[in-house]
């Protein structure tokens, strides 16, 4: 997926990086409940309300759960590693599923919907790639290049199904 995305990420930095403001990412593997426009509005308005704002993701969930909870890292003393049990913050995971919370900032996120800061992106032409020693996925490689990242609960997505791919 990190090569799809990337490829993706280079025609945005050649062909739209100055003439867009914005760029919604979602997995293309995924089916989803029905969206709710309102949600998704409300969190890109964000964008304008917080001009530094680089990255917004969804509340996404998955079997009444938090899906891919691997992008999902806060901030503590162990940096770059996976959220465990042990190192979580179980006041954020809280506030971040409380669908009447404001966004809440976090040190990397993707839950397969996300709306970035094409400028932010563009600047340094940030890409997706595992790092070494990086025991989750390659959206934390990105995050980590950005300020300002936020989940917002509001913002909530339901996954239908997963595709299976043999």
């Amino acid at each position: 997926m990190s090569v799809l995305r990337n490829m993706y990420l280079n025609y945005i930095y050649d062909n739209l990086a100055d003439k867009v403001d914005l760029m919604i990412s979602v997995d293309p593997d995924l089916e989803w409940d029905p969206w709710s426009l309102d949600n998704i509005a409300q969190g890109i308005y964000y964008f304008s309300a917080k001009p530094k704002l680089d990255v917004l993701c969804a509340n996404s969930r998955f079997r009444n759960g938090l899906y891919d909870p691997c992008s999902r890292t806060y901030f503590s003393k162990k940096r770059f590693c996976s959220v465990t049990e042990y190192d979580r913050s179980i006041i954020t995971d809280e506030i971040a599923i409380n669908r009447n919370s404001i966004p809440v900032k976090v040190e990397s996120c993707y839950q397969a919907f996300a709306v970035y800061r094409v400028s932010s992106l563009a600047k340094d032409r940030l890409h997706h790639y595992p790092a070494p020693a990086e025991r989750s996925c390659e959206h934390n490689t990105l995050a980590r290049r950005l300020r300002e990242i936020y989940i917002d609960p509001g913002m909530r997505l339901v996954i239908k199904y997963l595709f299976n791919h043999a």
